[in-house]
């Protein structure tokens, strides 16, 4: 976030007339047209992922920094920046989001703050009155939940008492110090919690749904303290204390996101308006006082589609709907002077990584591949930028996670189609893709990692999409436009949640972009198609290219495709053609190929 390489298949030895292998019959020829000379923007995006449940529960086997697999395969994809989020998970019957950072929970494992010592420095006693005491009663429960792994109701299950006592795997200085050691270091994000959460499933229950819902305001300070330890010169108390631990200089990290998703408990579990603004302004002012250079990050509710599209017509789903529109125009009257940036999350259909969830079938990935061409139809990003300028006239515009099912190529493919919407929609801070998992042995991330078998991790589809942005993309986009593109329909699609979206007739099955940099021009274009090979005629105007140029082709034998079994299912092929200021390529069905030209002159 190299033991294992790109696969590079080389076609022949002599140069090939298309982009693809394939026997298929291609359609008939589309027309990309690159105007090298006309440059639309610089790219002003920094390509990255992220590394979720930095307090990881002890449950799990740690993962293993040092592990010169994990470091270059990281390596590889050369990120732009890290994103670092805060969520713990200790066992299975507990989630439990936003543990506050302490001076206490610095330093070597042995010595920082176990789980149950940071609860009590919150205030969280066992002997609290009200909610928390559930907390506590799972971590007490001695007579019901003996020590060790017990079984209830088919499960297995640690107690809480015998988790808590112990340190989290992680802390701040273990990831900032594991990124400096990368070949580039990343630049950092990171999300700080402004509230504490325990949503615990229990299998005692004492109450009628079985289910535990805590709340807790952070104190502002423990933003602020963060903030010193990460910035603060060599000779001040905290970075002091920061040298103790391995690091003399300031880390220097610059944008902070308070909460995260705070949408979700306004709407779920009645987290008050008034509590969401307190805490945001304390947090912002505690931390710029603490480092004015900073920038503040909030999340929004993403509301980017036309009312019409909205279930209202189902009273549970309106009632959520209503609630949700009305969190921004409560919400940010209140906070927007003390924020410097929005950060948008969008997702794609079946989120998750596609490998617990069932394949997609064709009407579904269909739709999945429509989305680009759906948002742009209907605005969604001039409806990111009509929230964010509610904070201020041009307020900066993060979109920290976007994600299809992306451990399956067809969310690959998804992926990089929506990376190219958001560079051509000024999205122009910091694009990632789903940040869970660059470290983590979970079903989200880019990487597949078996911690428990320590087997090496795997790249799965979505690593390529982020390796190719990163290694072969130019500094400047280039105006470039594709006609005759053959197309398909869709039918209307209900997401099973909030939205129910219409059918759609003539959806492009291309997308492409173009960008130079380093006397390169590098074209990348998306196939949308699930069955058609597709004939594209490229015209260049202003930029003549050496005789022979490089292609990268991302594919694999069908979109439901993965990795996760044999590693080199989906991959990307390197190949060579033969170009000019007008020739022909052949791009594959469900693929994302770059065609990277040197200039002749």
């Amino acid at each position: 976030m190299k033991n294992c390489f790109i696969i590079a298949i080389v076609l022949s030895a002599v140069l090939l007339s298309a982009c693809n292998s394939s026997n298929a019959e291609p359609t008939s020829p589309a027309l990309l047209t690159v105007n090298v000379s006309d440059v639309v923007k610089p790219v002003n995006v920094k390509f990255g992922s992220g590394i979720g449940c930095l307090h990881r529960g002890p449950g799990w086997p740690p993962v293993d920094l040092s592990d010169p697999r994990l470091i270059a395969l990281v390596n590889e994809l050369n990120l732009g920046f890290v994103n670092l989020q805060y969520t713990l998970a200790p066992s299975s019957i507990e989630h439990v989001v936003g543990l506050p950072f302490y001076r206490e929970s610095t330093g070597k494992h042995s010595k920082r703050l176990s789980y149950a010592k940071t609860f009590k420095k919150m205030g969280i006693y066992s002997s609290s009155t009200g909610p928390d005491r559930d907390l506590y009663a799972l971590c007490n429960s001695n007579k019901k939940l003996p020590g060790g792994t017990v079984t209830i109701k088919g499960k297995k299950y640690r107690t809480f008492k015998e988790l808590l006592r112990i340190q989290p795997h992680k802390n701040y200085d273990d990831i900032l110090q594991f990124l400096e050691k990368l070949d580039s270091s990343p630049e950092v994000f990171i999300r700080v919690p402004t509230f504490f959460f325990a949503i615990i499933d229990d299998p005692l229950p004492r109450r009628s749904d079985g289910r535990v819902i805590i709340k807790r305001d952070q104190d502002p300070q423990t933003g602020a303290d963060l903030v010193h330890y990460l910035n603060d010169p060599p000779t001040s108390k905290w970075g002091k204390l920061r040298a103790v631990n391995g690091h003399v200089k300031p880390y220097n990290v610059k944008y902070f996101m308070l909460g995260n998703e705070l949408w979700w408990p306004y709407t779920e579990f009645n987290l008050s308006a008034d509590r969401i603004i307190k805490q945001t302004v304390a947090f912002s002012k505690a931390m710029k006082k603490a480092d004015p250079s900073i920038k503040i990050v909030f999340n929004p509710v993403n509301d980017s589609f036309p009312k019409s599209f909205l279930r209202t017509d189902d009273p549970a789903r309106a009632k959520i709907i209503n609630k949700l529109e009305s969190f921004n125009e409560i919400i940010i009257p209140k906070i927007k002077k003390y924020v410097d940036a929005v950060e948008f999350f969008q997702y794609g259909l079946a989120v998750g990584d596609g490998t617990i969830l069932p394949g997609l079938d064709k009407e579904g990935w269909k739709y999945l591949m429509s989305q680009t061409y759906i948002n742009e139809k209907y605005g969604n990003a001039e409806r990111h930028k009509k929230i964010a300028n509610k904070f201020g006239r041009d307020t900066s515009l993060i979109m920290g996670e976007f994600s299809g099912p992306s451990a399956r190529l067809g969310g690959a493919i998804y992926d990089a189609d929506y990376m190219i919407y958001l560079l051509n929609n000024k999205y122009d801070v910091f694009v990632a893709n789903w940040n869970l998992g660059l470290i983590e042995s979970n079903y989200f991330g880019l990487i597949k990692q078996d911690i428990f078998q320590k087997k090496a991790p795997v790249r799965r589809p979505s690593f390529y999409i982020q390796k190719l942005f990163n290694n072969h993309f130019g500094e400047n986009i280039v105006a470039s436009k594709i006609t005759d593109s053959p197309t398909f329909d869709i039918l209307e699609h209900d997401t099973g949640k909030f939205l129910r979206l219409p059918p759609e007739k003539e959806v492009p099955s291309l997308n492409a972009i173009a960008t130079t940099g380093n006397e390169k021009l590098y074209l990348m274009i998306i196939n949308r198609d699930l069955e058609r090979d597709i004939k594209i005629k490229i015209k260049l105007k202003d930029f003549t290219p050496k005789p022979e140029a490089t292609v990268y082709v991302l594919n694999g034998p069908a979109v439901n495709a993965t990795n996760e079994k044999n590693a080199n299912n989906v991959t990307i092929r390197e190949s060579t053609i033969n170009a000019g200021d007008f020739f022909t390529c052949t791009v594959e069905k469900h693929s994302v190929t770059v065609i990277e030209l040197k200039t002749a002159e």
